[in-house]
């Protein structure tokens, strides 16, 4: 009897999800079938913000970002451009590809080979070396993929960018670029640039690239097995917290939760083993520019 009441539910799910799609609503159909909806941020915008002092990263940031914005028509202009306060695009990123989540922004399909280098161009003043490297592996995996898997989209042609606001080297403005595990969110603020959230994964995490193979994580990974490798048997008790993986606590439209904190303080660590730890967390802010890392 379980067993008939699963398979009836599991079916009622498939067909929602399925009529939804049927009806154009992809993003409820993620909603149905994964439990996954982005909504938007409840942000509050100050009315006025007064400009702030810039320095030379962020001139380059802006001129890089102006360029890129006039070499766009008009179409493209119209879907690659937001107003600062839309908190719906500011929310609208995720590691599921396009189809699954529907994306705002402007589509690298849509650009031509000049765009594309004057995107190249603004995103390698936002980003490090290492950071560069690590989107050309992330984007090297994609094209693993068949571009037509059902309703899901996969392929570089299906990543995304948006900016939010007038580039502005004294102002606010925010630009977006991501696509299937990926989301870079960069806010610009006078000579404070932050990046958050940012996500960078891979799958697969193993891809031939420029003639060699790459593992995407693998200087995340090194460094988090020679902090876990320096711990004593009390530490290693306290910072693994479960063998297996666990839910995802934060992520799009899951905000405004308080974290419990669990682990080891970086206090109750040898100077040694704070160094490793801080290697670590080097490797995620190494994909930032030197300049705002």
């Amino acid at each position: 009897m379980r067993i008939a009441l699963w398979a009836l539910g599991s079916s009622a799910v498939v067909l929602a999800a399925f009529m939804a799609l049927v009806f154009g609503q992809p993003r409820l159909v993620t909603g149905i079938a994964f439990g996954v909806n982005t909504a938007p941020i409840e942000a509050r915008l100050r009315d006025d913000f007064p400009p702030r002092t810039t320095d030379v990263r962020t001139e380059a940031i802006t001129a890089a970002a102006r360029a890129f914005i006039e070499a766009l028509d008009a179409g493209q202009r119209g879907k690659a451009t937001y107003a600062f306060t839309d908190n719906a695009q500011r929310s609208n990123w995720s590691n599921f590809p396009e189809g699954m989540i529907p994306r705002g922004g402007l589509k690298l399909g849509e650009l031509g080979e000049g765009q594309r280098a004057l995107l190249d161009a603004l995103l390698a003043e936002i980003m490090s070396p290492s950071g560069i490297r690590n989107l050309e592996w992330q984007l090297a995996a994609e094209r693993t993929f068949p571009t037509d898997h059902w309703f899901n989209k996969y392929g570089v042609d299906h990543y995304y960018v948006a900016i939010l606001g007038e580039p502005s080297p004294t102002r606010p403005w925010m630009f977006q670029f991501g696509g299937h595990h990926l989301g870079i969110n960069v806010t610009v603020y006078g000579a404070d640039v932050t990046f958050s959230p940012m996500l960078t994964g891979g799958q697969p995490l193993h891809v031939d690239h420029d003639g060699g193979r790459a593992f995407i994580v693998a200087d995340e990974v090194d460094a988090a097995q020679a902090l876990l490798g320096s711990l004593g048997e009390d530490q290693r008790a306290r910072a693994v917290r479960s063998d297996t993986a666990i839910d995802l606590l934060l992520g799009p439209g899951e905000f405004g939760t308080a974290v419990a904190h669990e682990g080891v303080k970086g206090s109750d660590l040898s100077e040694a083993q704070r160094e490793l730890l801080v290697a670590l967390i080097r490797t995620r802010l190494g994909f930032i520019n030197d300049d705002d890392r």
